[in-house]
């Protein structure tokens, strides 16, 4: 699952069970990846939220994983690329709608 922390707002991903087809492991020596994708709005309104961080404010992710977790903050120019996507989504949505 993620944690994001934007300004004093917590939010929490739900969780994607490792045997799922959201989730792909892959393991390198001593270290474990975990790939995920939330799909249906199972990311709980994270994207959203980053998309429409203020310029101020840091986003802080912790991104918790089956046997450890990695915490960071995502740098602008990455908070500017959700932002584009996140309003293109809504694009294709409407397109789809038509």
């Amino acid at each position: 699952k993620i944690i994001a922390t934007i300004g004093e707002t917590k939010i929490t991903s739900g969780e994607v069970k490792t045997a799922e087809d959201d989730n792909q492991t892959t393991e390198d020596g001593d270290r474990v990846y975990e790939t995920i994708r939330y799909s249906n709005y199972a990311d709980n309104g994270i994207f959203q939220a980053v998309a429409q961080t203020s310029e101020d404010q840091a986003v802080n992710v912790r991104y918790v994983g089956a046997k450890s977790y990695s915490d960071a903050e995502i740098p602008k120019s990455d908070v500017d690329a959700i932002n584009d996507c996140f309003y293109l989504s809504i694009i294709l949505r409407q397109g789809l709608k038509s």
